[in-house]
This record gives structure tokens, C-alpha cells and sequence, in this order.
């Protein structure tokens, strides 16, 4: 696991690397799926949810990346501190998993599709820019 430290001045440092890092190369390690923690560099306390959070609503400024409508953050908020709390948040995670493993079964279901058939058939130019359309809006994060 990559230990990166934040210091006062608001400045992160990995470890690992020696080097100091921004936001956007923590975001490349989350997409990478890359084993990290931030923390305080004075008092140790684990900051790495409040960094991710960070990067989520600097994400959620650009209206097209955005995926937190005004009404699902209502919903959100709806949940803190109700009997239900615990279950959401499971449900979530859940659904989360379940998400990114479909998402990668149909990648691989299109990929297949495009090595069996192209050799022998002209897809088509509407059809592979359909393909591509579908790799760039469901696979961007690979």
C-alpha cells in the first residue's frame, strides 16, 4: 500500500515515489485501482476518504462528468442518520461491485464480437462508431 502524506500547506506526498503528487495523479491511482492512504503528516490521521471526496466535487463541477444530480444528493443526505444508514451504504457498495463487473463482462462481449466477426464481415462504419461510442461512455475509466 502507498502511504502519501499530506502536509499543512495542503501538499501531498508519496512516499513511494519520494516526490510530491496532486489530485489528479491520486484520481490515476484510484482508476488504476492502486492500493494507497493518505494521511496527516503531524497527527497520522487517515484523510484518504475526505482526499477522495475531494476529488469527487472537483469532478462534480463539470456538469459533464457529473454523476450526482441535485436530487440524488438530496436522497443522500435523506440517509445520514436514518435506521437505514447501514443498509444503504452496503447496498451501494453492492450495487457498485455488481455495476463495473457487468460493465467489464460486456466489454469483453464486444471485444469478442469485433475479433470473431471482423475478419470475415464489414461491420460497418455506423456500427463500429457505435462500438466506439459505447467503448468511450461505459469504458472510460480503463
Amino acid at each position: 500500500m502507498i502511504r502519501i502524506k499530506k502536509y499543512p500547506n495542503r501538499r501531498l506526498y508519496d512516499t513511494q515515489r519520494s516526490a510530491y503528487i496532486n489530485l489528479d495523479e491520486i484520481k490515476a491511482m484510484v482508476l488504476a485501482q492502486v492500493s494507497f492512504c493518505v494521511e496527516d503528516s503531524k497527527t497520522g490521521e487517515d484523510l484518504t476518504k475526505s482526499t477522495l471526496l475531494h476529488i469527487i466535487a472537483e469532478l462534480e463541477t463539470s456538469p459533464e462528468q457529473s454523476l450526482l444530480t441535485e436530487n440524488v444528493l438530496r436522497q443522500l443526505i435523506c440517509f445520514y442518520g436514518a435506521e437505514e444508514q447501514l443498509l444503504f451504504r452496503r447496498f451501494l457498495e453492492t450495487m457498485m461491485l455488481a455495476f463495473r463487473d457487468r460493465r467489464d463482462s460486456l466489454r469483453s462481449v464486444f471485444e469478442s464480437l469485433v475479433e470473431l466477426n471482423a475478419p470475415a464481415v464489414d461491420l460497418g462504419k455506423s456500427f463500429r462508431e457505435q462500438l466506439d461510442a459505447w467503448n468511450r461512455w461505459i469504458f472510460k475509466d480503463r
